[in-house]
């Protein structure tokens, strides 16, 4: 039986607050995360990949929730987080000391930057032309 969606309602709720944060255009003439549902779509381009990848890409989308309590000495949840908060855990995320916390977010931000960049909403708002980008395959579809 094929699966919706690799994550639970809970992980893809954590990945959507990370992704309104992250990439948050701050002006209202353009596509927020949340507008294309980079999370859903994440989690339906992962369901039918192998089960320890599903499971270790949402265990580590569960750290990144836990985190503020080693990053920022907060015992909250990022999801709970004020936005000003959200912001301040994301920049010290990216420029923690310890390496495997560094590259935990890094990770999300890779997985989730592919997921938001290559909407085609998105490439027309920073006037990419989606047949730039691959020319032989808009060439085999016409």
């Amino acid at each position: 039986m094929a699966r919706e969606h690799a994550f639970s309602p809970g992980v893809r709720r954590i990945l959507q607050v990370y992704c309104d944060r992250m990439y948050d255009p701050g002006r209202e003439d353009r596509t927020t995360p949340a507008d294309i549902a980079v999370a859903d779509r994440m989690s339906r381009a992962m369901a039918d990949g192998p089960p320890e990848n599903r499971f270790g890409i949402g265990m580590l989308i569960r750290m990144i929730n836990w985190l503020p309590l080693i990053v920022m000495g907060r015992f909250s949840r990022f999801v709970k987080l004020s936005v000003e908060d959200q912001d301040r855990y994301l920049e010290k995320l990216g420029s923690h000391p310890w390496r495997p916390i560094r590259l935990a977010g890094v990770g999300i931000k890779v997985m989730t930057s592919i997921q938001y960049w290559q909407h085609p909403k998105v490439l027309a708002e920073i006037g990419v032309d989606e047949s730039e980008l691959l020319p032989e395959i808009v060439e085999d579809k016409g």
